[in-house]
């Protein structure tokens, strides 16, 4: 491609622009952090996606946090007791009732008392049935693993919570 610009110009009598240097990207936090999320850290993560889903869905979430700050590693228990707090508040104001997804809860692992939220959240698409937060190995998360939950959580929540139009959801659309 450059050989062939390179010849566009000579044809033209003009020499090529020399090419850009780049500048490299300012640092970013590293995904491939291997750390467990801390507690005050899920808080004001789970703090901020309140808020926004509050106000992205026009709708009041008075929902009491169930992670506290502490500097010890949140717990999956924590999380899906979070997301259950939220997703209880805001099922009211689901515009229709998915296919639910089919599962084996056999391989969940996860305390006895949490474990029906779990399976709740799993069958409403809400959290993946094969997901570090329902299957994974260790209690704890991963900076990339709470991120990824939370954000399958809140897209899922934002589907439920709006009615599909005809005009943008192909399916829906008239064939003829």
């Amino acid at each position: 491609m450059s050989l062939i610009l390179c010849f566009a110009f000579a044809l033209a009598g003009q020499a090529p622009a020399p090419p850009h240097k780049l500048k490299p990207p300012p640092h970013l936090p590293s995904s491939g952090d291997s750390r467990p999320v801390t507690c005050a850290e899920a808080a004001q993560v789970f703090k901020e996606a309140r808020r926004i889903m509050s106000k992205g869905l026009e709708v009041s979430l008075a929902v009491k946090p169930r992670v506290n700050a502490s500097g010890k590693a949140v717990s999956r228990e924590q999380v899906v007791a979070e997301f259950n707090a939220v997703f209880l508040a805001i099922q009211p104001d689901f515009k229709f009732k998915p296919r639910l997804v089919a599962f084996n809860p056999g391989v969940l692992k996860i305390s006895r008392a949490e474990r029906a939220p779990l399976a709740r959240l799993i069958e409403y698409g809400c959290v993946g049935k094969v997901s570090p937060l329902a299957t994974g190995p260790t209690d704890s998360l991963t900076p990339a693993e709470l991120g990824d939950a939370l954000g399958l959580f809140t897209s899922r929540i934002a589907e439920l919570s709006h009615m599909p139009s005809a005009k943008w959801t192909p399916i829906l659309m008239d064939q003829n």
